[in-house]
């Protein structure tokens, strides 16, 4: 049951997305497991805002669809 609840989901998927994205951009390869929060923390925070609401936006779009079908399949609705 618990692997079920660190699941990423799709709003996770794409931020990590960017975040990995933005870690193969940079010049700087982190040594330690401090080093590579503190790059993806910058990374993160270096996000546009608009990306980050078009993510919240999606995902809301998901959950309604998911919400109206009620049980059952509904990829294809988004």
């Amino acid at each position: 049951m618990a692997t079920k609840l660190t699941r990423p989901q799709p709003l996770d998927y794409r931020m990590w997305g960017a975040m990995l994205q933005g870690i193969s951009q940079t010049s700087l390869k982190a040594q330690t497991i401090s080093e590579l929060k503190s790059a993806l923390q910058q990374i993160y925070d270096d996000l546009p805002q608009t990306t980050i609401n078009k993510d919240i936006n999606d995902f809301h779009k998901r959950l309604n669809a998911c919400a109206s079908v009620g049980v059952g399949h509904f990829e294809h609705m988004i």
